[in-house]
């Protein structure tokens, strides 16, 4: 999606979720930021003074802030079921959105590689037997 992000993640024990959303930010800030210095996009003018613009009406002293500070993660412990619940959530979130027809049509989302269709990212697919066989939000 153009406005956010829904990642499912599985850490190593003991590593709580807000370690990796915090390496994850601290990671893609530069490498995003990098990426609209270099490319020629009529909005890299207004993205860049809204970044600089933000922290200061949160008193932060960092230059540019691309992320927001809140999240609501989601803990799925060993149900396979709600695994495929919140998969299929996410993978609706464009055709809700009415950018695509179809989940696997959004070149950003993993939806693809669930369709056999190889991703823009690697993604390792979580079980998908018949997970595009089942009724699913577009088809309606």
């Amino acid at each position: 999606m153009s406005s956010h992000l829904h990642l499912i993640i599985r850490t190593k024990d003991g590593v709580t979720p807000s370690y990796f959303e915090r390496d994850f930010k601290k990671f893609t800030t530069p490498a995003v930021l990098k990426t609209i210095d270099l490319e020629m996009d009529f909005r890299r003018d207004w993205m860049l003074r809204h970044f600089e613009e933000y922290p200061k009406s949160l008193r932060r002293l960092e230059k540019f802030h691309l992320w927001q500070n809140c999240s609501s993660p989601l803990r799925i412990e060993g149900d396979c079921d709600t695994l495929l619940s919140r998969i299929a959530h996410i993978h609706e979130n464009p055709v809700r959105e009415r950018i695509v027809e179809l989940p696997e049509a959004y070149i950003f989302s993993s939806a693809r590689d669930y369709a056999g269709i190889r991703g823009l990212v690697r993604v390792k697919a979580g079980p998908a037997a018949g997970f595009f066989g089942t009724k699913m939000l577009s088809q309606n």
